[in-house]
């Protein structure tokens, strides 16, 4: 990227230049090295560096010294240290007040911040100092409100510390009232940050951006991701100004509202005293409105300035507007306050309205009609903005848009070199539009929006949202699944939603719709994900009664598909599998699909999932099996195949049928591996499904050995905090468990429980699957205190999330009754074991291995209360019953076997009795698990991933 004249462009290109000689080493490389130094005064995060080397705002000092040094240290040219710092603190002092280079003493000076600007006015950075900035740019055409700055300050400093709500109608100033506060202040600040408001998906977004900029560690849910940004703001020594934009729902908004630093919220609401302190803005006082017509006007006099301002109520917006429109056509005020006269008694002969909407209204008639009679194409792109979201928009959605065949000048005008300048332009240049800085993105003030889109006849208001459909479908970048693409689709999406596009029949403009559905779901923003799908597909279903399937039926169920996805991720299970139930159904018994279609497949894949979460075993294995025979039918070595057949060995485990699940995974990573390599993410993802075979089977070390060689592939691939590699690491804990190295295997619980409930949310299936390996890890190192609470918990969130008799409920209910055994609560624990048997028994089957560990501990609870001829009877139907699920060496089938022998010696039967424990406690010995002589064994129960 190159970079203009001045010292800041200078001071970049000098820091890129000297990264360049140092091999371009990556950011995190550069910020681990400053990290691991001691002879460093500070710390630098990748993201900083990014910051640093891209531009655009002057670092701190001190964080720039410690890239030099790092940077100089790698240099091909070894430049000597000191002399590259002082060279780089002359260009930064230049950039720091335009002051020119002085000679640098060998130890100069290193101020944490740059100081504060006295005069804003005249500063051409006026956030220099900050160094996480992303507040808008500094409007060199604010004028005024000198009051209302001085009492901002005053009620941020106010004790007790709340947020500053700034509250006024439409068109007053607001958020430029709160941008020039944030130039102002800059220099107080660690950090600034402007967060869009309007709607919650994008506030998430922006918060989540800043968690970036502050290196904190991304969670799967964009929703927890914003709360921990919070979180970590509160608990930080960091100076911090938060910009709320637009916000209109104060209950919605609290959770996004850290308390300890400075928050400043814009609004046109009421309800919010109960928020903050407001401060009320009104319109400008008559000398504001006279100094920003003089300023920004061409020829108007003190006397014409003060009519105007009397005829647009000393309304900020309508006088920038008026301004701009007068100074750009040389037009009299005398002849613009006739059209305005005019516009204003059509207005107020046919609609009523406020003084101020009225104004609004007159000012944007009076542009639109000088702007068409000049640029025709200008007035159409205007109109797309009645249709457009309130975020700004990207002016690549232009350029992007060109194949949308806009059949009009606006359509030719999109293919010239200059549309910027001569079309966008325009826009601004008659005050109704704003131009970012750099020229990237367009922004319409929501209010002269309205206004547009009110003018628009109903026929040619249709016309001009159809052309922003299609030019927002031609737009799309498509394959949400590729990062690379999200920065577009995120640029596109408030635009999609505000402009009602899944009520387009057009098949791009729908293709759009579901890329975003899909795009937020792989962002992390599940809750618009959710609410985008369930707008298409209400709007997309076919009727019941329709012949054949229309055009767009296969983006309705690809939008059904996706929309459970992020149900899913919502914990909302049930709501998940109800819907992919409906679609699958509809789809098996339609002529045009049928059950072998690609479509009812895919969906079929999916609905086997959610089968599998809500505790449909039984079920889930059916479908499976059906889909697998169905795909073999056309390729048994597809990746559709394979892929179905992963599902199928998923739902084999669920059922406890380890041997036939292995043997399925094995061909499964054996066909991935040939495909697609060894180390492809679903090759990686088949051989860590071996390791829960291999448990399931009670082959611990076998299983601990494969995850220990897939984990580090898996996280070189996927990183630490990837739901694979969290679900690998639980293997990793239960191999190490089971081999007896209880103190790594506890830290490592603790480090993967937490990780998971962190990046994955209280509630998801993994976490919930992490809480109950914890505790029982605590159990078996004998930290029976640890293991109840975490047990109690685990019962709970589980029961929270899926429902009493869910299996993996009832599967945590026996682990948490053999801990109360074990603690000495007897009474507590049979009680339970009694409900959960039975309550196993009716979900998963007599034989499953679940019920047979809970009805283990019956057994066991039996014999402690003395009942030793029903613990007996139990103990036996229970070796009976192993044999026809568990393999011969099993540690599960060697613990019913040595308790039977205990009972049956507690029972007179002590030589058949003895020779049944004794052979049964020597298998479990050679396989590192150690029972004391009159002891029973526990068998706890440890549920695969759905």
């Amino acid at each position: 990227m190159a970079v203009a004249d001045g010292p800041l462009e200078r001071l970049t290109q000098a820091i890129r230049d000297l990264h360049r000689d140092a091999g371009k080493p990556g950011l995190r490389r550069i910020s681990t090295a400053i990290r691991g130094r001691d002879d460093l005064k500070d710390t630098v995060s990748h993201e900083t560096v990014s910051a640093i080397l891209h531009g655009g705002s002057l670092p701190r000092w001190l964080k720039l010294e410690s890239v030099v040094r790092q940077l100089a240290e790698w240099s091909v040219r070894k430049p000597d240290p000191d002399a590259e710092v002082r060279r780089f603190h002359a260009i930064w002092l230049e950039a720091v007040d335009g002051r020119p280079s002085a000679p640098i003493t060998p130890s100069p000076p290193a101020p944490d911040v740059v100081p504060a600007v006295d005069n804003p006015a005249t500063s051409s950075d006026t956030a220099s100092s900050t160094v996480i900035w992303n507040a808008p740019a500094r409007n060199a055409a604010f004028v005024g409100r000198q009051a209302l700055l001085s009492e901002m300050r005053r009620l941020l400093e106010s004790e007790p510390r709340q947020p500053l709500v700034i509250r006024g109608i439409g068109g007053v100033g607001k958020t430029q009232l709160a941008g020039e506060f944030a130039n102002r202040a800059a220099a107080d600040y660690d950090v600034v940050w402007w967060v869009p408001a309007a709607e919650q998906g994008q506030a998430r977004a922006a918060l989540a951006s800043l968690a970036e900029r502050l290196d904190l560690p991304r969670r799967a849910d964009l929703h927890q991701t914003a709360l921990a940004t919070v979180d970590a703001l509160e608990e930080s020594r960091l100076r911090w100004l938060l910009i709320f934009d637009n916000a209109d729902d104060p209950v919605a908004l609290a959770e996004m509202l850290p308390p300890g630093g400075d928050v400043v919220i814009t609004t046109r609401g009421l309800g919010w005293s109960q928020t903050g302190n407001v401060l009320e803005v009104d319109v400008f006082d008559r000398r504001e409105s006279i100094e920003l017509l003089l300023q920004r006007g061409r020829g108007i006099s003190q006397a014409e300035a003060d009519l105007l301002a009397t005829r647009l109520g000393d309304l900020p917006l309508a006088l920038e507007q008026v301004a701009a429109v007068q100074s750009e056509t040389g037009m009299s005020v005398t002849e613009y306050l006739r059209l305005f006269g005019e516009h204003m008694s059509d207005l107020l002969g046919t609609q009523p309205q406020d003084g101020h909407a009225s104004s609004v209204t007159a000012f944007v008639m009076v542009a639109v009609q000088a702007l068409r009679e000049r640029t025709p194409a200008a007035v159409q792109l205007f109109e797309l903005f009645a249709f457009l979201g309130s975020e700004p928009v990207p002016v690549s959605l232009f350029r992007l848009g060109r194949e949308a065949n806009i059949k009009s000048s606006l359509g030719r005008a999109l293919y010239q070199f200059d549309f910027i300048e001569r079309i966008v332009g325009q826009l601004v240049r008659y005050g109704v539009a704003r131009l970012e800085p750099r020229g990237e993105r367009i922004q319409v003030h929501r209010l002269i929006r309205s206004v547009v889109h009110e003018q628009l006849e109903a026929a040619h208001a249709e016309e001009v949202r159809l052309t922003t459909h299609r030019l927002l479908g031609a737009a799309n970048p498509g394959d949400p699944n590729d990062p690379r693409t999200w920065s577009l689709h995120a640029e596109i999406g408030p635009h999609l939603v505000a402009s009602d596009a899944v009520h387009s029949d057009d098949l791009s403009v729908r293709t759009a719709v579901v890329d975003q559905i899909r795009y937020l779901e792989r962002r992390g923003d599940y809750e618009e994900s959710r609410r985008l799908g369930e707008l298409a597909v209400a709007a997309w279903s076919r009727p019941p009664d329709a012949e054949a399937p229309g055009p767009g039926d296969d983006l309705t169920f690809r939008a059904i598909r996706e929309t459970a996805n992020a149900l899913r991720a919502l914990g909302r299970y049930e709501d998940a599998r109800q819907m992919t139930q409906a679609a699958f159904d509809r789809l098996r018994s339609d002529p045009h699909y049928g059950e072998g279609h690609r479509r009812t497949l895919d969906l079929a894949g999916a609905l086997g999932i959610y089968l599998r979460i809500t505790g449909a075993y039984a079920e889930a294995l059916e479908v499976d099996q059906n889909v697998v025979s169905l795909r073999a039918q056309v390729s048994e070595d597809s990746p559709a195949t394979l892929g179905a057949m992963g599902n199928l060995a998923v739902s084999l485990r669920m059922n406890g049928k380890f041997s036939e699940a292995y043997s399925l995974d094995l061909r499964t990573r054996d066909g991935f591996t040939l495909e697609l390599g060894a180390d492809h993410p679903r090759a990686l993802l088949a051989a860590a499904n071996l390791t829960k075979d291999l448990y399931g089977l009670g082959k611990f070390r076998e299983s601990l050995e494969l995850i220990e060689s897939v984990l580090p592939r898996q996280i070189q691939l996927h990183g630490d905090n990837h739901e694979y590699v969290l679900c690998s690491r639980r293997m990793r804990v239960l191999g190490l468990s089971r081999t007896g190295k209880h103190r790594e295997a506890v830290r490592l619980a603790k480090e993967n429980r937490r990780s998971a409930d962190s990046f994955l949310g209280p509630t998801n299936e993994n976490t919930l699957l992490s809480m109950i390996t914890h505790a029982n890890t605590l159990r078996r190192a004998k930290d029976l205190v640890g293991a109840k609470a975490l047990a109690d918990e685990a019962v709970d969130r589980c029961r929270t999330a899926l429902g009493r008799t869910h299996p993996m409920v009832l599967a945590a209910a026996a682990n948490t009754a053999a801990i109360n055994r074990l603690s000495g609560a007897r009474d507590e624990a049979y009680w339970s074991d009694q409900l959960t048997e039975r309550e196993l028994v009716a979900a998963v089957g007599e034989k499953h291995p679940y019920t047979l560990a809970a009805r283990n501990g019956l057994a066991v609870d039996l014999a402690l209360r003395h009942d030793l001829d029903a613990a007996l009877a139990l103990a036996r139907v229970l070796v009976d019953s192993a044999g026809d699920v568990l393999e011969a060496d099993h540690p599960n089938r060697l613990a019913f076997q040595a308790n039977l022998g205990l009972l049956m010696i507690e029972t007179g039967q002590s030589d058949e009795g003895g020779r049944l424990r004794a052979e049964a406690l020597a298998r479990l010995t050679t396989q590192g698990i150690s029972v004391a002589k009159d002891e029973f064994v526990e068998c706890e129960i440890e549920p695969p991933e759905s």
